[in-house]
């Protein structure tokens, strides 16, 4: 009698789980020193007032002018290194003499604002688009594409120069003083005229690639069949209530 030995496969159906973004952003050096920056950045934008105020100064004071010694005659900090020192830490502003540190404090939280504001604006606008023109195609494929290639072909730091001052007239009535969300609004509307292309761009690659895919080409042909045997019966039954094609 021959005794046959039986041998446990190996489990193939268990697989482990697929690392999610956080865990390949951490493996990757570069992404998780980006990340960290922008957490930093993002926690000191939180922390600013009470930052300011543990260090006992705020970026409006004149501390320069109000306290003899810290600026010279011509208006430029007195200290080495631009007033450096153990009260400013970051020195002092030359002229109006106040603290860099705070000014610097406050200046951050302008930055992530602008930023998630165009972030949003050009992420609606890139999808909308991107989605629209890959369902569409034909002629409004290929006049996306070459309005793309004309806006990529500019320099969108130059442009963000040469139209600020711009759009700042046009919103702001001659002789009237400018507002203070002018300069976010503006550098919202450029950012957002020239970031939604690349996006749009990846998404009507996707939207083409789908299109040709097996699954929605035996949709579209099971459709056109519903359609086709409903238009006939309905010519049998009713050929005066019925449109046929």
């Amino acid at each position: 009698m021959a005794i046959v030995e039986t041998v446990a496969a190996p489990d193939s159906a268990v697989r482990p789980a697929p690392d999610g973004p956080v865990r390949r952003i951490l493996r990757d050096r570069v992404g998780a020193t980006a990340l960290a920056v922008v957490l930093l950045f993002l926690l000191l934008t939180l922390a600013t007032p009470l930052i300011a105020a543990l260090y006992g100064k705020n970026p409006t004071e004149h501390y320069g002018q109000d306290a003899p010694g810290l600026l010279s005659d011509g208006g430029l900090p007195v200290l080495a290194n631009g007033g450096v020192s153990g009260d400013f830490w970051f020195g002092l502003e030359p002229g109006l003499g106040r603290d860099v540190f705070t000014q610097l404090l406050y200046g951050i939280r302008t930055s992530p604002l602008i930023a998630f504001a165009s972030a949003a604006v050009t992420t609606v606008l890139g999808v909308l688009a991107g989605v629209a023109v890959g369902c569409l195609g034909g002629i409004a494929d290929r006049l996306f594409g070459f309005l793309a290639n004309v806006l990529l072909a500019f320099p969108t730091l130059l442009l963000l120069l040469a139209l600020s001052p711009v759009i700042q007239s046009r919103l702001v009535d001659p002789g009237a003083a400018e507002p203070e969300w002018m300069q976010f609004l503006v550098l919202i509307l450029v950012f957002a005229a020239f970031g939604w292309i690349p996006l749009a761009l990846s998404l009507r690659a996707t939207v083409r690639s789908l299109r040709e895919r097996d699954f929605v080409q035996s949709a579209r042909a099971q459709g056109r069949a519903v359609s086709t045997s409903s238009s006939a019966n309905c010519c049998r039954t009713s050929a005066r209530n019925c449109w046929c094609t």
